[in-house]
């Protein structure tokens, strides 16, 4: 078996919206004695998490049928999750006499808001990202009148020139890469419209995450993404990572290492040092990284299985200063 190097992609665990929207929600749950605390929609794409949570008595609904079942009698809190929503929702919500908490980041609030305020002053609301990321629903939903579309591949939608459409103001959903905006900002015919405003929506810290994927890809040979399934940002940087000379595979927690073939092949037949690259989605939490890192090194029989939380307590402050252990 090989000696193996981990090299992180930083920043590592949590980004500032989740740690924002879990230290409301949390907070919630310690104020609200009698009545649930309830999520509108998961709070965030980490199943690990979403679990701790429900054994908390956090629980989650998906749209305001399920929401209603609820009693206001028993004063729930209802916490608006980091991805936010249309302005109609929340009133909704109050209407239906529910104490609203607003976890929605700051930084999609930051699209929400100049979304609602260009398309009052004529503009046609262009968000390219996935219409169905509730991301981008929410946004969307600042917009009245439906002088908005989201799209991806940034095809000029047949609907601007049915509109005649002149004024554009294009914006990004937070999570993708920088080089999918300018993608999509090239297709666009600039002579076409008699103005065009573009925006940089684009989350700093995903930016981040993404630049320090970048940056690993040629120095090791296998990556291991960390992050849940129906994660963006996880899924923007799994396909970063993808194309370059290393192996790259995504897991949401540790015992998926156990059986993964590449894994394992790798484990096998490497002779000499193995460069491990870890990348860590902004919903997982720094333990999981801790379990990755102590479930490849048992693996390969430099750490006793079951020994994560002492190793990576030992190591934790040379990984943050050096980035690597």
């Amino acid at each position: 078996m090989p000696k193996i190097k981990v090299v992180f992609a930083k920043p590592l665990g949590f980004c500032f919206g989740v740690k924002r929207a879990l230290r409301l929600t949390l907070n919630a749950r310690k104020k609200t004695k009698a009545g649930p605390v309830i999520t509108f929609g998961e709070l965030i794409h980490n199943p690990q998490v979403l679990s701790e949570l429900r054994r908390s008595g956090i629980v989650s609904v998906e749209n305001l049928n399920e929401l209603s079942r609820y009693n206001v009698k028993d004063n729930p809190a209802v916490v608006i999750r980091s991805h936010g929503c249309a302005p109609e929702i929340k009133e909704a919500i109050k209407k239906m006499g529910f104490n609203i908490i607003d976890a929605t980041c700051p930084t999609v609030r930051r699209v929400s808001k100049f979304a609602q305020v260009f398309s009052k002053k004529g503009y046609f609301v262009v968000i390219v990202g996935n219409k169905d990321h509730p991301e981008v629903k929410g946004i969307l939903g600042h917009v009245k009148d439906q002088k908005c579309i989201a799209v991806y591949h940034a095809k000029l939608p047949q609907i601007l020139r049915r509109n005649e459409v002149k004024k554009l103001v294009l914006l990004a959903q937070t999570t993708i890469t920088k080089e999918e905006f300018l993608s999509a900002i090239k297709k666009f015919d600039f002579a076409e419209f008699d103005e065009i405003k573009i925006i940089n929506t684009l989350c700093k810290e995903a930016q981040l995450r993404q630049r320090s994927c970048q940056n690993l890809k040629n120095h090791v040979e296998l990556i291991i993404v960390i992050g849940g399934r129906n994660s963006a940002n996880t899924k923007s940087l799994y396909k970063l990572a993808s194309g370059a000379r290393s192996k790259v595979i995504q897991i949401t927690k540790s015992q998926e290492l156990i059986k993964n073939k590449v894994v394992r092949k790798m484990l096998s037949e490497s002779q000499h040092e193995l460069k491990v690259g870890i990348i860590s989605g902004a919903s997982t939490p720094i333990e999981a990284v801790a379990e990755v890192v102590t479930t490849i090194k048992a693996l390969a029989q430099e750490t006793p299985a079951g020994s994560g939380n002492k190793f990576f307590k030992s190591h934790f402050k040379e990984v943050i200063n050096n980035n690597e252990c």
